[in-house]
């Protein structure tokens, strides 16, 4: 997993169906609610055998924005 704080790298990740320039195609984005300080974050996962953000004592809500084999399942923002 990788956490991202920057919402124009999530943006383009997710107008290049998970592909950054240089990096490998990631296997799902996540949108999440930050438990102790109510902030926004997002998370990338390039296995999904590595999903953790339902086990997390740190993350109060989460969504998923885009899986590589759904496509496109939720808009951001709808965390909030």
């Amino acid at each position: 997993m990788a956490t991202i704080t920057h919402r124009e790298i999530i943006e383009q990740l997710l107008a290049n169906d998970g592909m950054y320039p240089g990096d490998p195609q990631v296997g799902s984005i996540w949108e999440y609610r930050r438990a102790i300080t109510q902030e926004v974050m997002w998370a990338v996962f390039y296995d999904p055998a590595h999903f953790d953000l339902d086990s997390s004592p740190f993350v109060a809500e989460y969504q998923c924005l885009w899986d590589c084999e759904a496509g496109h399942l939720s808009s951001m923002g709808v965390v909030k």
